[in-house]
């Protein structure tokens, strides 16, 4: 098994770049959201998404 820093740390492979973009700019939405509507509000609108 590798060291979970390995994995998790390295970068983004090029073709990864267009998902990582969304994933980072759901995540700044979800923080958005945190901060305005509390934490029920967010996990129930971002935990019933895929």
């Amino acid at each position: 098994m590798r060291p979970s820093e390995k994995y998790v740390l390295k970068p983004f492979q090029i073709d990864d770049h267009p998902n990582a973009e969304l994933m980072v700019n759901r995540c700044a939405d979800a923080i958005d959201n945190l901060l305005v509507k509390g934490l029920d509000q967010t996990m129930n609108h971002y935990n019933s998404q895929i």
